[in-house]
């Protein structure tokens, strides 16, 4: 994985914690933890730097530390822990994003016409009282 030569905050990435374990990282003495199996969105520096670190991890309990410093064997790793949320890219990871925001667009549509239900049958029940 080539590093930018300056990072672009407006990038915005989905890293991924596709392994079993749990995963804690820390930038500017902050420790983050994701669980195993999670998925965060976060800004391009901090995926660059998350990645690094749960594929220099997920290396070296495979066996490859020997191999840590080569981009093809780490390739496949970074693959599968970053991807760029972009127009016309998609990853596993980000439909599962997605998904979860369909989700909850959609349970504030429900709430909302609930409400709104709620409000016109109030109106009808009491449209006969005069004042």
């Amino acid at each position: 994985m080539q590093y930018p030569q300056t990072f672009n905050n407006e990038k915005r990435y989905v890293f991924t914690n596709w392994t079993t374990e749990d995963f804690t990282c820390s930038w500017d003495s902050q420790a983050k933890t994701i669980a195993a199996g999670a998925y965060l969105e976060m800004p391009e520096y901090l995926a660059y730097h998350f990645t690094k670190h749960l594929v220099d991890r997920e290396m070296h309990r495979d066996g490859k530390e020997k191999f840590i410093a080569s981009d093809e064997q780490r390739d496949p790793y970074e693959k599968k822990t970053m991807s760029i949320i972009a127009d016309g890219v998609d990853s596993p990871a980000l439909n599962k994003l997605k998904e979860e925001i369909r989700k909850e667009v959609e349970e504030e549509q429900t709430k909302v016409e609930k409400k709104e239900k709620k409000t016109k049958a109030e109106k009808t029940e009491f449209a006969d009282i005069k004042k």
